[in-house]
């Protein structure tokens, strides 16, 4: 085995097991996120496609993406378990697979070594973290669109990859074509495969496009900047002052930067978008600075070392909100007919009543 596939192998585990701490202590999904695309996917699962839990009384038609849930609803057939089972050891394994094709994706496009340390600065981010335990199509979404990037000079490839992705997570979709399209004005080469990818990416989704537009819900968006304090606490100040010394004009790196930009301060659920730049940037800077530097190796792994500290540190304190139990008691002592809800609270409060 090269020494490359080992520091991979050892990523990948630090990765997996950095997910898992707060996942062995609750027997409970720790978002109340996780929540939801379970119960769709357990509705899936029995062959039940309109959503009566949300939106109550009367529910309203399933028009969220379904790719993840169906393949959820797959996961849950096949190996006997329910929602949230799958809701709390299904992230960590998909956060694998998403670091997994973004090193392949980063060592086509640049060296190893640049696609090895940007993996290994992913898990030092906490907006990136997140998607290790939480129950959500983004890291879905995402390993199709890192797909979709790595196959795009092969546009058949590249854009059904990219279908997929409108057929999971909106925010990504947004995330997904604005990168194909200010990569592809910077980089002329790349204009005429990003032009067939997002076309095909369309005609493969149109019959969902068009179910969701026949059955257009009634919604309000959520937005919102929580300021500076936030994002250092999502992004860290080491990643960040790593990406501002590793700040160079290349492309891709670009590319990846302006939507995690735009679509972080729209929303604070899109920080991991941001995550991407900001460790691509980070490892160009430590490549290029530890490379010849005598010491070289003592400082970077002392670095990398205190790079993860934010990371383990947020981690170590996350737990489900404790109101679980009193919604569980309301259940049970509480008139059938009658379910009290709350936005925040909408999703854990449908799953556990079961009253459709």
């Amino acid at each position: 085995m090269t020494l490359v596939k080992t520091a991979l192998i050892l990523i990948l585990v630090c990765g997996f097991l950095l997910c898992c701490i707060p996942l062995t202590f609750y027997e409970i999904p720790v978002s109340w996120e996780g929540f939801y695309h379970a119960r769709i996917a357990e509705n899936f699962a029995t062959g039940q496609y309109y959503d009566s839990g949300s939106f109550g009384p009367e529910g309203r038609p399933q028009v969220y993406p379904p790719v993840f849930h169906i393949v959820s609803a797959l996961l849950i057939r096949v190996l006997s378990v329910d929602g949230l089972f799958l809701a709390r050891w299904g992230p960590p394994f998909l956060f694998c697979a998403l670091i997994m094709v973004w090193y392949f994706l980063i060592s086509q496009l640049y060296q190893k070594s640049t696609a090895l340390l940007s993996s290994l600065f992913l898990l030092a981010i906490p907006a990136f973290t997140d998607l290790g335990f939480l129950f959500s199509p983004q890291s879905f979404a995402l390993i199709f669109i890192f797909l979709a990037f790595y196959f795009l000079d092969r546009p058949v490839t590249s854009g059904i990859f990219g279908g997929i992705v409108v057929m999971t997570q909106f925010s990504a979709v947004f995330y997904f074509f604005l990168v194909l399209t200010i990569w592809s004005l910077l980089d002329p080469t790349k204009r005429k495969s990003a032009a067939k990818t997002i076309a095909l990416s369309l005609v493969i989704a149109s019959p969902y496009l068009s179910y969701f537009v026949y059955h257009f819900p009634s919604f309000g968006i959520i937005l919102g900047n929580l300021g500076f304090k936030y994002f250092f606490l999502k992004t860290t100040f080491g990643i960040t002052a790593l990406a501002l010394l590793g700040l160079k004009k290349e492309w891709f790196a670009v590319s990846l930067c302006i939507p995690g930009l735009i679509l972080s301060s729209l929303q604070p659920t899109n920080f991991c978008y941001l995550t991407f730049p900001l460790v691509l940037f980070s490892a160009f800077f430590v490549r290029d600075f530890f490379i010849h530097k005598k010491y070289g190796v003592i400082a970077l792994v002392f670095l990398l070392w205190l790079l993860l500290i934010p990371s383990q540190e947020y981690i170590s304190k996350l737990q489900p909100v404790s109101e679980y139990e009193s919604f569980v008691w309301l259940k049970e002592n509480s008139v059938d007919s009658i379910v009290a809800s709350g936005w925040y609270q909408a999703p854990v409060i449908a799953f556990v009543s079961e009253r459709t």
